[in-house]
């Protein structure tokens, strides 16, 4: 957006490779948050059904309500600040909800954003009214409140080091080797 790539054929390329691997890495952090919270495999079983049942509610009833919410927004030329206080309180109730099945939060706001419809103009209105408080206060109050409750303590522990060094050598390798190698290759 801000080198005004965002219409062209390499701007929606990029999107849609970010927007992949962020899909795949939400699902595997995903799985794996499931399984260090599930303390036998019963309640493992259980909270998998429960994610499976949020993920059908929220595709079989959150999306259907947001297209006719979309299709309505076309005839009437704007949102009126009821139906975006309730698409608000959708999102944070999808974001309770995830919490309370044993995700993390982000989990079920990830997922109301992706059930809510592309089409129209709609999310360009949501995300205009939603972007500047997001930018300005959530993010930076998520990553403070996510660096104040990281305990490096566990993560630099006898043994625990070399998992720390081998997932930090994993992670930035992927970076580089996953931007150079295509940078080099396109010249």
């Amino acid at each position: 957006a801000e080198r005004g790539l965002m219409g062209t054929p390499l701007g929606t390329f990029a999107l849609t490779a970010a927007a992949i691997a962020d899909v795949v890495a939400w699902l595997l952090l995903a799985v794996c948050v499931l399984v260090v919270g599930a303390g036998n495999w019963q309640d493992g079983a259980v909270t998998v059904g429960l994610v499976a049942a949020f993920a059908v509610l929220m595709l079989g009833v959150v999306r259907p309500a947001l297209a006719r919410l979309a299709a309505s927004y076309g005839r009437l030329h704007g949102l009126t600040t009821g139906a975006l206080a309730a698409v608000l309180l959708a999102l944070l109730v999808a974001a309770l909800v995830a919490e309370w099945i044993g995700l993390h939060a982000l989990f079920g706001a990830f997922l109301f954003g992706v059930v809510v419809p592309r089409q129209g103009r709609l999310v360009f209105h949501l995300s205009s009214h939603v972007e500047e408080l997001v930018v300005i206060l959530l993010l930076p109050a998520y990553f403070a409140f996510t660096g104040l409750s990281t305990d490096l303590g566990t993560a630099l522990d006898e043994g625990m080091w070399r998992v720390t060094c081998l997932v930090m050598l994993v992670a930035v390798g992927g970076k580089v080797i996953g931007t150079a190698v295509p940078a080099r290759l396109s010249g």
